[in-house]
C-alpha cells in the first residue's frame, strides 16, 4: 500500500471511518493495479547486445592469474572458445552462453576489483535466462553442472580434462540445464559440482532425485574442501607453493629461527594454514 491507503486502512481497522469508504477505495486502487501492469507488459523487451571488448585482455588475465590461481593455459582455452572476453568500459568479466548454432543468447559480467569491496555481479540487459554459459563437446555423454563460471574453470584445471560438456546455471535455475538436455540429447550422465554449502547442497540433492528419475546416470561432487571449486583450487596451489619455497629455504631455518617462514608465507598469501598434504579432486 501507499501512505494514503495504509493510513486509512487502519483507520478504518479502529473504527475510525466508515467500512462503506474503504469498499469504495480498494476497487480502484485495484483498477490502478491492473492498468499499471497491462503498460509493463506492453513495454517492449530490450535488445541482446553483448558489451564491447577491450582493445586488451590484461586486467582479466591479471586477476584471474593473481586471485583466482587459474593457469593461462585455461584462461586462454576459454577465451579462444569465445565464451569469455574483457568489456571495453568497465573491464569486467563477460562470460558467454550460446545455442546449438553458435549464437550468443546469454551473457553475465563479473567485476575485477574484489580486493577493494563486493565485485560487481549481472547479467546483459536482454538476455534469454533459458540458456546457460556452456562448453559442448559432442563425443563425450557426460555433463558437468556449476554454479558458475570461475567454479567451471578451476575444476577443469585440477581434473586436467578439457573434452567434457559444461554447464554453469548461475542463480541455481533449473531452466538452463533442461534446455541443454533438449538441445543436446546425448549427454546420459550429469555431475553435478556446485558449491559446497547450504544452498548448494540442497540445490544438488534435488536435482540430482529429479534427474535421477529422469533415467540419467547421476552423480553429486562437491568440492572436498573451501566453499567452492575455485576456493579449492586456491587451497591447493597455494600449499604447493609454500612447501615448494619452504623446501628450498629449509637449510636456513635453523639459523634464521623460523623467520624466513613468515616470510615465504607472505610471500604466496599464506591463508593460516598449516601445510598439508590435499587428495586429488575426484
Amino acid at each position: 500500500m501507499d501512505f494514503v491507503e495504509a493510513v486509512k486502512y487502519l483507520l478504518e481497522f479502529a473504527g475510525y471511518i466508515r467500512t462503506e469508504t474503504m469498499q469504495k477505495f480498494q476497487p480502484e486502487r485495484q483498477t490502478e493495479k491492473i492498468e499499471e501492469t497491462k503498460q509493463r507488459k506492453d513495454i517492449p523487451k530490450e535488445p541482446f547486445v553483448l558489451p564491447s571488448k577491450s582493445e586488451t585482455s590484461r586486467r582479466l588475465y591479471g586477476y584471474l592469474i593473481k586471485q583466482r590461481k587459474l593457469s593461462k593455459q585455461m584462461i586462454d582455452f576459454w577465451v579462444k572458445k569465445g565464451i569469455l572476453y574483457e568489456s571495453g568500459t568497465y573491464h569486467n568479466l563477460v562470460f558467454v552462453g550460446k545455442d546449438t548454432e553458435g549464437i550468443p543468447r546469454f551473457a553475465s559480467q563479473r567485476g575485477t576489483l574484489d580486493k577493494y569491496g563486493k565485485p560487481f555481479k549481472g547479467d546483459v540487459t536482454g538476455n534469454d535466462k533459458t540458456y546457460g554459459v556452456n562448453l559442448v563437446d559432442q563425443n563425450s555423454d557426460t555433463l558437468y553442472v556449476y554454479e558458475a563460471a570461475i567454479d567451471a574453470m578451476s575444476d577443469m584445471e585440477l581434473r586436467e580434462d578439457y573434452q567434457n560438456n559444461i554447464l554453469v546455471l548461475g542463480m541455481l535455475s533449473d531452466g538452463p540445464l533442461e534446455k541443454f538436455l533438449k538441445d543436446y540429447p546425448h549427454i546420459r550422465k550429469i555431475q553435478f559440482c556446485l558449491d559446497n554449502d547450504l544452498p548448494g547442497r540442497q540445490a544438488a540433492k534435488k536435482l540430482a532425485r529429479k534427474y535421477t528419475l529422469m533415467e540419467y546416470e547421476v552423480f553429486v561432487r562437491l568440492p572436498p574442501m573451501g566453499k567452492d571449486y575455485n576456493a579449492f583450487l586456491q587451497y591447493k596451489k597455494e600449499n604447493q607453493e609454500l612447501s615448494s619455497l619452504v623446501e628450498k629455504e629449509r637449510p636456513l631455518l635453523t639459523e634464521t629461527k623460523g623467520t624466513n617462514i613468515q616470510k615465504i608465507e607472505k610471500m604466496v598469501g599464506h591463508r593460516n594454514i598449516v601445510p598439508y598434504q590435499i587428495a586429488q579432486a575426484r
